[in-house]
């Protein structure tokens, strides 16, 4: 692979100033300046990263082939923090929202939704706070229905993240992606999270996606249709009490999705 590139820049008169988390795609070219060093993330492949820092006064020019993260590596001036104490609460949670919003769920492989969270919440105290709130609020968590007694619930990869968000922030989550089985485990764990036993309850959607492969379905191994397996599973219909929506992945027909769905309510219109 081609060593990346980054030069001292004497062409671009209008180098981009890097206030925050900025994500350079690969085999791409940007001209950028720092008032702090710049922190630089090279992606080289999956899950191996280089870190380098490098001096931001002047203009560099970012060369590379494969992705590139850049943060600011320094502390910020008070004329920062005082020109940020300065904005409306509104215009704080616009500028925040920007660069903490994401579109995919975040889940423990997220590594660009949490390196730029976690940069936000190394700054002012001010903005830790607002940071913490709007990247709860705007995004999606998914999260999964753990098999065994504990009915608890983790993260795709338990090893590389927290089991889910931590206990004090859970009530400011707004949307949750659940994935799930159907079998008595992840259903009790269902009706745990709809009770508010993890402390999520202010939800205002949920997407609750059930896994319907041929190894995640034991009721091909004891002679049921998948009808009747969820009336075996769901005799009584879960309430929930926001917006949301269930999807079977993969779709196994009209009816059987129209049984499974019978079975879980939502409180709010969808």
């Amino acid at each position: 692979m081609a060593t990346s590139v980054f030069l001292p820049g004497h062409v671009s008169l209008h180098p981009f100033l890097v206030t925050n988390h900025l994500h350079v795609a690969p085999n791409s070219t940007r001209w950028v300046t720092s008032h702090t060093p710049l922190a630089a993330k090279f992606h080289v492949m999956e899950g191996v990263v280089c870190n380098r820092t490098f001096k931001g006064s002047f203009p560099i020019k970012i060369r590379s082939p494969c992705a590139v993260d850049l943060y600011p590596d320094g502390p910020w001036s008070p004329q920062f923090a005082a020109g940020w104490e300065k904005l409306p609460d509104e215009l704080k949670l616009r500028v925040l929202g920007f660069n903490l919003t994401f579109k995919e769920p975040i889940n423990g492989k997220s590594r660009k939704g949490w390196d730029t969270f976690l940069h936000f919440m190394t700054m002012t105290p001010d903005i830790a706070n607002l940071s913490q709130e709007v990247f709860c609020k705007t995004n999606t968590f998914q999260i999964y229905c753990r098999d065994g007694n504990d009915n608890s619930l983790r993260s795709k990869r338990p090893d590389i993240l927290a089991l889910y968000p931590k206990l004090s922030v859970n009530s400011i989550i707004r949307r949750v992606q659940l994935h799930m089985n159907i079998d008595s485990s992840d259903v009790e764990a269902l009706r745990k999270f709809t009770r508010g036993d993890y402390g999520i309850g202010n939800l205002e959607w949920i997407t609750i996606i059930v896994d319907m492969k041929p190894r995640e379905c034991p009721w091909y191994l004891i002679g049921l249709s998948g009808r009747e397996w969820v009336e075996e599973v769901l005799k009584e219909v879960i309430h929930i009490s926001c917006a949301g929506e269930v999807r079977l992945e993969p779709a196994l027909g009209p009816r059987l999705e129209a049984a499974l769905k019978s079975k879980i309510s939502f409180s709010k219109s969808s």
